[in-house]
């Protein structure tokens, strides 16, 4: 092989696509899973859950507590995923990358108990996108 098919060769090697792929989960792998989960919702009852129940149930602290003038607490919990997906250039790399946040506020009275909750759903089911100029 002469050195111009070896440089030929080279340079279609390096020009060769790579697919990338990614996946990154935020805070506790399964919490959202957990948080969401039938039997969460149904061991939470308002009136009856304390904090310490729900700390127990969703098997982590709360990211935050929030404290309000009443002296009441809001537990907050920030969980989601990122989802990565792109083609690798030597030259150019295109990515896409998506993230969702979900949160779930858990709001306790001056007893210690769960007076209302509030999950979002941003996270579930999120996409694999490929092209990274579109919506």
């Amino acid at each position: 092989m002469t050195y111009r098919n070896t440089l030929l060769a080279a340079a279609l090697l390096a020009a060769l696509p790579a697919c990338t792929f990614n996946r990154q989960r935020i805070n506790d792998s399964e919490l959202g899973d957990k948080i969401r989960a039938a039997e969460i919702e149904k061991s939470i009852q308002k009136g009856v859950t304390t904090e310490a129940d729900l700390v127990r149930l969703t098997g982590s602290p709360p990211v935050s507590i929030l404290l309000l003038r009443n002296d009441q607490r809001v537990y907050i919990y920030n969980f989601g995923q990122a989802k990565t997906a792109g083609l690798t250039l030597i030259l150019i790399n295109i990515l896409k990358t998506n993230l969702a946040i979900d949160t779930a506020l858990f709001f306790f009275g001056t007893d210690g108990k769960l007076k209302d909750y509030v999950l979002s759903t941003n996270s579930e089911e999120l996409p694999w996108q490929w092209w990274a100029f579109s919506e």
